[in-house]
């Protein structure tokens, strides 16, 4: 079933990877937006390199399918702490229902905080612990609706590590290990289950997805989505109530 299509109203939490962003080619500016600050030359007005383009994230093209409104509380660079020091705000003055909220954090996060476990809250300074607080003022605004938590975009193997010993699944498996401490919290395995994972995409373009990619995830994350809700589909009895 295209369980997806219950949901009029969709919240959409991340980076640039949730926001649509495209690098653009120019080498001068590169990881820099337009009218931003560069370390060595000052204000980049060349650009843009980066550009978050929300109308085309993955996120806005499921829900054009399906008929839904998205908002995005999203920007590229954006780690969990980052999140919550900013975009936590605006998600709580909201006035909006968001039955369902995606969230797609970590990629980010990796290189800058420790990994944690799956009960730490804001005082361990760990990544597992800013994605609990996220989720716990998710549910809080939101306290019947629907939390689909995406893995990172790749699988890596464990050559890559982080500084502090971690490989990119160490970081997949903790945001599953997460999902389990929640109600109507649920995981999204894209690592395991797309064909778009970074290194096996074709459709990558400097670190970021093309447009055309964003189209390709989005189809595999509305797959997955539409799977996980039906394995879960008792919790969706009574969504309408919530809407």
């Amino acid at each position: 079933m295209e369980l997806l299509r219950l949901f009029p109203s969709v919240a959409m939490i991340g980076d640039s990877l949730a926001s649509g962003e495209i690098v653009h080619d120019d080498d001068r500016a590169l990881g820099v937006l337009f009218g931003g600050l560069h370390p060595d030359r000052g204000v980049v007005n060349e650009g843009p390199a980066c550009v978050d383009c929300y109308e085309n994230s993955w996120c806005s093209l499921i829900c054009r399918r399906i008929g839904a409104k998205v908002t995005h509380f999203t920007k590229g660079g954006c780690t969990a702490k980052y999140w919550l020091e900013t975009y936590n705000y605006h998600f709580a003055i909201d006035k909006n229902k968001y039955p369902l909220v995606f969230i797609a954090l970590g990629s980010n996060d990796f290189g800058c905080f420790k990994l944690g476990e799956k009960d730490h809250g804001l005082k361990e300074n760990t990544f597992a612990g800013y994605y609990n607080e996220i989720i716990k003022s998710v549910r809080h605004y939101n306290p019947e609706g629907v939390i689909l938590c995406l893995s990172l975009y790749r699988k890596g193997d464990d050559t890559i590590k982080n500084q502090y010993g971690d490989t990119l699944m160490d970081w997949s498996n903790m945001i599953k290990d997460i999902t389990g401490n929640y109600k109507k919290c649920y995981y999204l395995d894209f690592v395991n289950e797309s064909e778009n994972e970074f290194g096996k995409t074709k459709f990558e373009r400097r670190g970021h997805y093309s447009a055309p990619g964003y189209l390709a995830v989005a189809d595999d994350i509305e797959r997955i989505a539409n799977k996980v809700l039906e394995e879960n589909i008792k919790d969706l009895e009574d969504i309408s109530l919530y809407i």
